[in-house]
């Protein structure tokens, strides 16, 4: 192992790694409906030893909590947009136009 490399590992066990318990607790109580919080909090590691290959880290546990968080929104953003595996397919035709058309809309405004 390469000095840099570990000093990187001495770094990752001494600021980061007593973190993981309170970020996996806090990751499950804030965001419930994500399933994957090992996986959430590995890359939430990966990206912290990204940042830390460019420079230092001022603050490694504020760090890791804001990535983390920024993930789990970005995550719930993405299901939102899925469509649910229950939802039933609607036809567009079967939904009642109640919305008068342009000539209609302009012939009551002159009506009025």
């Amino acid at each position: 192992m390469s000095p840099q490399n570990s000093e990187q590992a001495r770094w990752f066990v001494d600021e980061v790694l007593p973190n993981e318990a309170n970020l996996r607790s806090w990751l499950r109580a804030r965001f419930p409906a994500i399933e994957d919080v090992d996986d959430m909090v590995q890359k939430a590691f990966t990206r912290l030893l990204k940042a830390h290959d460019s420079g230092p880290i001022a603050n490694p546990r504020a760090f890791l909590f804001v990535t983390t968080r920024n993930m789990a929104l970005n995550q719930l953003r993405h299901m939102r947009y899925e469509r649910p595996p229950d939802a039933n397919e609607v036809d567009p035709l079967s939904i009642a136009d109640e919305v008068n058309s342009p000539l209609e809309s302009m012939a009551k405004e002159e009506e009025l």
